[in-house]
């Protein structure tokens, strides 16, 4: 009662427990999740896992949508265009843990390339059987979300392509591989930088029905457990992550978009 503070009054305990989750000190939650009581370690175990899953696939993504969007820009309306436009509509319109669940059956149940062992239990060690668990997951967040990474990033590449600059830089016999990667992608970096911020800090708040299908223990999971369990410790400071990197992704968005963008003046730079 005294630990956690319960022979105080309502007002009191409110207001001490809002400035510990504000200053991240959590404590420990009454039913153990993932293996210990103390949050903090409870979210470093899950963050670490979700950041080596879903933080990687969406560098993938990144990297694949940004090859295929500015290719596809370069000829609107050719095969390469239409397929991504057609892959970027039907992949998009896929629910990830449905995919993730025909992958298993297909991958694990039917070919057998990976041990089923894998997927029936939540934690495994070794690099090796920890990259064969993070393969089907992997491809499967990838082909749910580079079509339409490559379809926006293309139709930003198209709208930069129609600025009078670009005009004048291809009238002065500028090479066309500078027209893009020189000047049409440097004046669409700002939308582009910002899809990325958001893309990656909302990368560590990982999926929970995904995490379920291929039984991975990131915070998706994490989140879930504490729900079952009635953690309430572990879900308030989970809240408090995420609202915190929601806020920390728009400031730094801001910022960086002032930088990126001369036409944008922000604070000082503005008033003067």
């Amino acid at each position: 009662m005294h630990y956690y503070g319960l022979d105080k009054p309502y007002w009191e305990r409110a207001w001490m427990y809002t400035i510990d989750t504000f200053f991240f000190k959590w404590g420990n939650s009454i039913p153990a999740v993932f293996g210990t009581h103390n949050v903090k370690d409870q979210i470093k175990t899950a963050l670490g896992r979700t950041i080596l899953l879903f933080t990687t696939s969406q560098i993938i993504i990144i990297l694949i949508g940004l090859a295929l969007g500015v290719k596809s820009a370069q000829k609107p309306g050719s095969l390469l265009d239409r397929t991504i436009s057609i892959l970027a509509m039907v992949t998009t319109s896929l629910p990830m843990w449905w995919l993730g669940m025909l992958m298993i059956l297909l991958f694990v149940v039917y070919l057998g390339w990976l041990p089923i062992t894998l997927y029936s239990q939540t934690a495994v060690s070794g690099w090796s059987n920890i990259l064969k668990k993070m393969s089907l997951p992997v491809l499967t967040i990838v082909l749910v979300s580079f079509g339409g990474w490559s379809w926006i990033i293309r139709n930003i590449i198209i709208g930069t392509m129609q600025e009078d600059f670009i005009m004048v830089a291809r009238a002065k016999g500028v090479p066309e591989r500078k027209v893009i990667y020189g000047h049409a992608l440097k004046a669409a970096a700002p939308p582009i930088v910002t899809m990325i911020i958001f893309a990656m800090i909302g990368s560590l708040s990982g999926a929970i029905i995904t995490e379920i299908v291929f039984n991975w223990p990131g915070m998706g999971r994490l989140y879930w457990e504490a729900l079952q369990l009635n953690a309430v410790r572990t879900m308030m400071a989970l809240n408090y992550m995420f609202a915190f990197m929601t806020v920390f992704s728009m400031v730094l968005a801001d910022i960086l978009y002032g930088y990126l963008d001369p036409r944008v003046r922000v604070g000082a730079a503005a008033r003067s």
